[in-house]
């Protein structure tokens, strides 16, 4: 139960996450249906985390958590079952439309949080038909962000808001923030306003609908999410807290936006370590007019890049390698990380001969390219081996003096009679060399 881990930047990471974890609570309620013993042993765990889904599941919930309280209360035999638990995650799905078996409900989600003193992690994701679609105005319940704050608030850790509708007050918000003071993670639909919040390191915005005020204290604030958009409303936040960040991750939709974005963040950020940077798809970042190649930050060591869209075309990763081997960057950068799973997935198995050319060019300009699990993407021995002679024909060719003639060169006619496949070699290498190179070197062995 790391508060970190409750932040994904990495959307196929978020799906196979959740899969595992809800696959981790049907095994845990099969344990305790074993035996007597199996079910006191295995209990601390079956609570540790529990998911709110279905309306007609909240009853059951609420009866055990507070018999197993009011047992605990009068006895001095274990903890409650309520006292394991760490985080809780409130995703309803069908929650009732009449307002009688509606407010019955959001009591027995507030009689089941009060059950819960040492919770750490909560998530909203709400998207029940009667809230997602015909209440889209009405404010998340009041009661249920006072309970948690009430007993609750010293504990939490993570607050996580996983969609803009249905969002909370914003007197309930700051009131919640308020109480919970050791928030380390935070995930919300709004800048939060006036919160006081010195322990938080790790926050992302959602849809913000107002530029944030400098009335909000983060000092331990590191990590920034946010989803770029050409209102810029959370600019003035790099302003004010640029000082301190070490991570930034942003999700792009248009090109124009990225070039102003990176000039800010080089300005107002120089503790940044790693840049995370999420597009639409991959001419994004391959933009190939004239001065818009990307220029980063010059403290960035690790630059990570995600493609929303899983799979792409041989031309798509040709423009991401291409924008790569053009991209501005300093010494500091240690490599380049494809961080989503499926990119890698898709590269690897159905582009391998892009993913050759796109490392030969990357390899030109000295640049690492790494995969989710931070492992080299390395050219085959095979293509190495026949890439070799290639290699050093080039290296030769680049250091020919200015006032030799390259067709004077005996080299450069060996490779003039050499065989098509060997010249072809020299393309995707040459590719990762400045324009003035490429253009001498497509001129002497006219490969394009």
């Amino acid at each position: 139960m790391v508060p970190e881990a409750a932040l994904n930047f990495s959307l196929t990471t978020t799906r196979e996450l959740k899969r595992l974890y809800k696959e981790s609570l049907v095994t845990k309620r099969y344990l305790v249906r074993v035996c007597k013993e199996w079910s006191v042993w295995a209990s601390p765990y079956l609570y540790e985390c529990i998911y709110l889904g279905r309306g007609r599941c909240l009853r059951p919930i609420r009866d055990a958590l507070m018999k197993s309280h009011q047992q605990d209360v009068s006895s001095d035999e274990g903890y409650s079952l309520g006292w394991w638990t760490r985080r809780l995650d409130i995703a309803m799905r069908d929650i009732s439309t009449s307002e009688a078996e509606r407010r019955e409900e959001i009591n027995s989600i507030c009689d089941i949080i009060h059950c819960l003193p040492n919770l750490s992690i909560v998530t909203f994701s709400v998207t029940a038909p009667p809230f997602h679609h015909n209440f889209q105005s009405e404010p998340f319940p009041s009661s249920i962000l006072r309970v948690l704050g009430d007993p609750n608030g010293p504990s939490l850790q993570a607050i996580i808001w996983q969609c803009g509708c249905f969002t909370p007050d914003p007197n309930d918000w700051l009131a919640l923030l308020t109480k919970a003071t050791n928030i380390v993670t935070l995930r919300c639909p709004d800048f939060p306003e006036g919160a006081q919040l010195p322990e938080l390191r790790h926050l992302e915005v959602l849809y913000p609908r107002k530029e944030p005020l400098p009335t909000a204290v983060f000092p331990s604030l590191r990590h920034l999410i946010a989803d770029v958009s050409p209102s810029n409303r959370w600019y003035p936040l790099l302003k004010i807290h640029g000082e301190k960040l070490q991570v930034i991750q942003l999700s792009f939709k248009y090109h124009s936006t990225i070039m102003p974005v990176l000039s800010m963040i080089s300005t107002s950020c120089p503790s940044l370590a790693r840049l995370d940077l999420s597009v639409t798809n991959w001419e994004l970042v391959g933009c190939q007019v004239e001065g818009c190649e990307l220029v980063l930050p010059p403290t960035v060591q690790i630059l990570g890049l995600q493609n929303t869209a899983k799979q792409s075309s041989d031309q798509g990763y040709r423009s991401l390698f291409l924008g790569l081997a053009l991209m501005t960057f300093t010494s500091s950068l240690d490599y380049v990380q494809l961080i989503d799973s499926g990119n890698v997935k898709d590269l690897c198995q159905k582009h391998s001969k892009a993913l050759m050319r796109g490392l030969l060019m990357l390899e030109a300009k000295g640049l690492h390219l790494r995969d989710h699990e931070c492992l080299s993407l390395t050219i085959t021995e095979e293509v190495n081996d026949a890439l070799t002679p290639a290699k050093l024909i080039l290296e030769c060719l680049l250091k020919t003096p200015d006032n030799v003639s390259p067709e004077d060169s005996p080299l450069v006619k060996w490779v003039r009679d050499a065989k098509k496949d060997l010249r072809k070699m020299l393309v995707p290498y040459a590719g990762g060399l400045t324009i003035s190179e490429r253009a001498q070197i497509a001129h002497w062995f006219e490969l394009n």
